[in-house]
């Protein structure tokens, strides 16, 4: 009988240390799927504001630089928008609390460019 009962335990701790492993793994292969789509659906965010954006930044039109990206980040529900020049200077945000960097300028004479680059 304490062989079995032994038998037994043991089987029943092996199942659950492969149900929980096997767990685990999931959890972590769910969560690099959801960050890699995270960052595919920024990349195209950021892509499609530079289209929109470059032309004013080139103009120097800062009023209709702000409206585009206060529109901008309401249409994509964007907690902010901020967009720097080369220096890192700001020159436009969006006009709501808790903004979240996702722009930032390459260093190659651009004034301003739109890239993600994390989000916080």
């Amino acid at each position: 009988m304490k062989i079995t009962l032994r038998l037994v335990c043991f089987l029943v701790g092996i199942v659950a240390l492969v149900a929980f492993v096997f767990s685990s793994w999931q959890v972590r292969q769910e969560e690099d799927r959801l960050k890699g789509e995270l960052e595919k659906r920024a990349g195209v965010i950021a892509d499609t504001l530079k289209i929109a954006v470059e032309p004013l930044l080139s103009a120097d039109n800062t009023k209709a630089l702000q409206s585009t990206v206060d529109r901008f980040s309401d249409r994509e529900r964007l907690v902010g928008i901020a967009i720097h020049d080369v220096r890192e200077n700001l020159i436009v945000a969006s006009r709501e609390r808790g903004i979240i960097r996702v722009c930032r300028c390459d260093p190659g004479g651009q004034r301003g460019c739109v890239r993600p680059v994390d989000l916080l």
